[in-house]
C-alpha cells in the first residue's frame, strides 16, 4: 500500500465490515454499475481522497449479494477492522460515468445545501445508500439533518458550483 500522489479519484464502494478472520471486508458499492470491483486491480482507500492509500485486489466474490474483497496486506480481522467506513475510490478516468439525472457520491458530498427561500443549511458531508432512496447527511455546526434524495425535496443540484437546492418540508430542518 503507497499513499496516492494523484488526486483525481472518486468513491464507488465503501467498506462496511470485516468478514472473517483472513482480512476480507464487505463493500457496499455506490455505484450503478456491479461489477466495477470485478476482477483484480488497484484501488485507493481512504476516509477522503487526499489520505487514500493504493492497495492491490487480491480477491472478489458475491456473498449472499454483497461484495466480499480482499485486499494485499489485510491478512488479519484486526487489519480489515481498521479499513471499516473507509471509501474504495478509483480514478476518475476509470470510474463508470452517472446516468442522467443521478449524481456520484463525491459530487454530491461537499456541497452547499440552501433552501428554496435561499436559507443555508449546511453542507453534505455524507451520503447513506438505503433501500428506498439515498439519504445526504447535512452538517452545519454540531447540527445534522438526514435529507431524503427525492425529487420532492431536492429541487436543484448544481455539481460545478457545488451547490444544491432543496424544499424545506416542515420539520425537515428543525
Amino acid at each position: 500500500m503507497t499513499t496516492n500522489d494523484h488526486r483525481d479519484l472518486i468513491a464507488v464502494g465503501r467498506i462496511a465490515r470485516p468478514v472473517g478472520v483472513r482480512g476480507e471486508v464487505k463493500v457496499n458499492l455506490l455505484t450503478d454499475d456491479p461489477h466495477r470491483l470485478d476482477g483484480e486491480g488497484e484501488v485507493f482507500i481512504g476516509t477522503q481522497e487526499v489520505d487514500a492509500e493504493r492497495f492491490s485486489i487480491e480477491r472478489i466474490r458475491m456473498m449472499n449479494g454483497s461484495w466480499v474483497a480482499a485486499f494485499a496486506g489485510v491478512e488479519t480481522r484486526d487489519a480489515a477492522e481498521q479499513l471499516r467506513d473507509r471509501y474504495v475510490f478509483v480514478p476518475e478516468r476509470d470510474a463508470p460515468k452517472a446516468k442522467t439525472g443521478a449524481y456520484r457520491v463525491d459530487d454530491i458530498i461537499g456541497c452547499t445545501v440552501v433552501t428554496t427561500e435561499g436559507r443555508s443549511v449546511g453542507t453534505v458531508g455524507d451520503v447513506l445508500a438505503l433501500p428506498a432512496n439515498d439519504v445526504w447527511i447535512v452538517r452545519q455546526g454540531d447540527r445534522e439533518y438526514m435529507v431524503p434524495a427525492v425529487r420532492a425535496i431536492i429541487r436543484v443540484v448544481d455539481v460545478p458550483g457545488k451547490r444544491i437546492v432543496v424544499t424545506a418540508l416542515e420539520g425537515l430542518f428543525e
